[in-house]
């Protein structure tokens, strides 16, 4: 007789119950089609109410079914990881900072408003200062430079742009050599 010998549960089963709660019978349904009838029975997951998931039912359309399932699907693979318990003791043993100047960052004024993105780039482009830290990535690298796509503005004033598809080039004379010239004999040799 061949029994093969599972590894040990860490699934945390209140977790796994409020996900299951949360997404409702379809994610219980494609859970012990992946992982088996008595799965849930066994990790200790009880007291399954559907309440949540019945009052977002309403919200939900039908188009975006197959993506439903296909999250479904994720979760119910992936749940060794995504539920472990071992991810909650390590939360619960670093409690959050609450030294001063330890805050929440609160997005910039302009994301409440409902503002056309013509009107959010020109407030961004008159807010922006000299040394202000810009995050961007590279969409087009040339002898001449780089062209680069405007993420965010970091510092004092941070806001998230990438929705505003603002672009930007930064000459190759304003750029930092990746070899130290002053040590360069030294780094070869």
């Amino acid at each position: 007789m061949n029994m093969e010998m599972e590894p040990p549960s860490n699934l945390d089963p209140d977790l796994v119950t409020r996900s299951l709660n949360f997404h409702g019978q379809l994610l219980q349904k494609t859970w012990e089609a992946e992982r088996g009838e008595g799965d849930l029975q066994k990790h200790n997951v009880n007291n399954l109410d559907f309440a949540i998931y019945s009052q977002r039912q309403k919200h939900l359309s039908f188009q975006d079914r197959g993506k439903r399932l296909k999250l479904h699907q994720f979760i119910s693979k992936r749940a060794n990881v995504l539920f472990d318990t071992s991810l909650i003791e390590k939360d619960k043993a670093s409690p959050p900072a609450s030294e001063p100047g330890h805050y929440a960052l609160l997005p910039a004024f302009e994301t409440f408003l409902n503002l056309d993105k013509t009107s959010r780039t020109q407030h961004f482009l008159q807010c922006l200062r000299p040394k202000d830290v810009i995050i961007s990535s590279i969409t087009h690298k040339a002898n001449s430079g780089l062209s680069l796509k405007v993420l965010c503005l970091d510092g004092e004033c941070a806001r998230s742009v990438s929705d505003l598809n603002i672009k930007a080039f930064c000459p190759t004379s304003n750029l930092i050599s990746a070899v130290d010239k002053k040590r360069s004999d030294s780094m070869l040799g």
